[in-house]
């Protein structure tokens, strides 16, 4: 018998900070492929592949710390510069934010807004048809998406 797992969107007030530390966590692969690499709206950033990953891993493989330059950079909500002492509110799958999936820890004690509201795929077709208006347009042709992030090579 096949099954799948459905993760149930949540919202959580947290920091600038971690946010940078869970987008660290989730290029730390990059450019393989590795299944915690964090989608993003709202939000835009660079990666810098030259740069070697500065997550540092416990025997478990969950983020435990920062160390060395950083290879994400240049992050910016709604276009203005991410300060890491602000907070900000994320929306994203219980299993990242409420259960460390993946490995990431970054958003441990994040203040929690609305737990589980709706399922993932509920959350997208509510955004095609209210937002959409139930057209997915030209705008998602791209396979490689509309700049919001940017890999150096």
């Amino acid at each position: 018998m096949l099954g799948f797992r459905t993760h149930l969107t949540s919202f959580c007030v947290c920091s600038g900070q971690q946010i940078l530390d869970a987008l660290e966590w989730g290029a730390k692969d990059v450019p393989r492929e590795f299944g915690g690499f964090i989608q993003v709206s709202g939000l835009s950033y660079t990666i810098d592949v030259n740069i070697p990953s500065p997550c540092v891993a416990s025997e478990k493989n969950m983020l435990v710390g920062i160390s060395g330059p950083r290879r994400v950079s240049d992050v910016k909500v709604g276009g203005e510069p991410i300060d890491p002492a602000r907070t900000y509110t994320v929306a994203g799958l219980d299993y990242l934010l409420l259960s460390n999936g993946d490995g990431n820890t970054a958003f441990d004690g994040c203040k929690l807004l609305q737990d589980r509201v709706q399922i993932d795929n509920q959350v997208l077709i509510n955004y095609i048809v209210d937002a959409l208006g139930g057209q997915v347009g030209t705008g998602y042709e791209d396979p490689y998406g509309d700049g919001r992030i940017v890999v150096k090579q």
